[in-house]
């Protein structure tokens, strides 16, 4: 999408855009973070990055999110990421419910932002 084009459209037409084209829509914008709103499954899926806002930090969680093959995973979710984690909500199971990834929609990756270690130090 042209930067012009991208300045206007409200959050309904991205997100009929990027339906339409199949693509993961990523956004700072947290309030697509709202699983009632956007549900999984109604779109092509979305990445709602919740971290500092400038480039470098941006940069580097979403390079590594790439890097794990998580990207690859998100067609149809809800995926809320940190800087040191990431929670899916899945498309809706054969019941009518969403399914979050691990517990609670709590997926936990070895270290978005570098390896991380369990309460005790262990890894």
């Amino acid at each position: 999408m042209a930067d012009k084009e991208r300045a206007v459209l409200d959050d309904d037409a991205v997100l009929r855009h990027t339906r339409a084209e199949g693509q993961v829509f990523i956004t700072m914008d947290v309030g697509f973070a709202d699983g009632r709103r956007y549900p999984p499954g109604t779109h092509a899926g979305i990445l709602v990055l919740r971290m500092r806002k400038d480039s470098e930090t941006v940069l580097r969680v979403v390079t590594r999110l790439a890097d794990l093959k998580i990207l690859d995973g998100l067609q149809g979710c809800l995926a809320v990421a940190d800087e040191t984690r990431i929670r899916i909500r899945r498309p809706s199971g054969s019941d009518g419910s969403a399914r979050p990834s691990k517990a609670n929609g709590a997926a936990r990756r070895p270290g978005l932002d570098g390896p991380t270690r369990g309460r005790r130090g262990r890894r």
